[in-house]
């Protein structure tokens, strides 16, 4: 009984928690509050673009559903019931001096400092505002439909997260007495492990045994084993990269990019055909199958007349 109840506890304890990160945006590009510098000028000048003076100030919401002035009175734009939030730009950048500082490399989730989320600056609100004003879908466990940026960041010398799926013989995971002596291999993994190789400075792979979190199987509905949860993941950047023997769908495509593929699976559909059997009528019947009755008489027809 009072297992149980602990269990109960930890379990509502992790819930709330969980909730509270979700409203506050990762710890890594967390939302802006009113703590923050231009929390007040950007309060001030959000009415002018007829919006809300909370419009994207209070934490993950989905601040747009309903608005008519953004083209989602009917919520039919992709981006119109994401969550997302305006964010404190100071905390969200990566200071890869401060990670070094810290003992750690830039990637690593050891300090907030060494890994960000994707955010997007908002021109005309940096412009009235006179303050950096950046918004992130991503922070909020989305990806960003509203914007086409594309952000691209070097990885050299840096870590990577990497979630990886086991699936032998391609990608076989060698059971540890615990995470740290956990490996893998096989020849995608392999192959992956010898492209990192190629970069100077080296990059660290720091893999993640789960290869997907629960909140991207939930948000994608996955019921493929986990592989479009790990390719949402990499998406939102809960991790860099994602190692599995998957296919790319256009589901996937849509999501992030995918390095050539290394192989190729050929399907093939089979369809059972119903006996039939071969009788002197239906030798007989055969060559004149191409052409109707109708079709024959009127050729003999027009060959007597002529």
């Amino acid at each position: 009984m009072i297992a149980a109840m602990a269990r109960r506890l930890c379990f509502i304890l992790h819930a709330w928690f969980a909730a509270c990160g979700l409203a506050s945006g990762s710890f890594e590009c967390p939302c802006i509050n009113n703590s923050s510098e231009g929390f007040a000028q950007l309060r001030e000048k959000l009415p002018e673009f007829n919006v809300s003076n909370d419009y994207g100030l209070d934490g993950c919401k989905a601040y747009d559903v309903g608005h008519r002035n953004l083209g989602c009175a009917r919520n039919a734009l992709s981006f119109c019931s994401k969550s997302w939030c305006y964010v404190d730009v100071k905390l969200c950048r990566q200071n890869d001096e401060k990670c070094k500082d810290e003992g750690d490399k830039p990637g690593s989730r050891a300090s907030p400092h060494c890994r960000s989320r994707p955010h997007v600056r908002s021109n005309p609100l940096s412009d009235v505002t006179g303050t950096e004003v950046f918004y992130s879908y991503e922070t909020c466990g989305n990806i960003n439909s509203y914007s086409d940026d594309d952000l691209f960041k070097v990885h050299a010398g840096n870590v990577v997260a990497g979630a990886v799926l086991a699936w032998p013989p391609w990608v076989v995971h060698e059971q540890g007495i615990d995470e740290k002596q956990s490996e893998f291999r096989g020849p995608e993994y392999n192959f992956f492990q010898h492209v990192l190789n190629l970069f100077d400075p080296d990059i660290s792979l720091n893999v993640t045994l789960s290869g997907y979190t629960n909140q991207s199987v939930a948000i994608t509905n996955d019921t493929s084993g986990g592989y479009s949860a790990c390719v949402y993941d990499v998406a939102v950047g809960n991790y860099d990269v994602c190692i599995a023997d998957l296919w790319i769908t256009p589901e996937r495509r849509l999501l992030t990019t995918f390095l050539p593929p290394l192989r190729e699976d050929t399907f093939y559909l089979v369809v059972k055909r119903k006996p039939s059997q071969v009788h002197f009528w239906t030798r007989f019947h055969s060559p004149f199958k191409p052409f109707s009755f109708g079709a024959w008489a009127s050729a003999i027809r027009a060959c007597i007349e002529l």
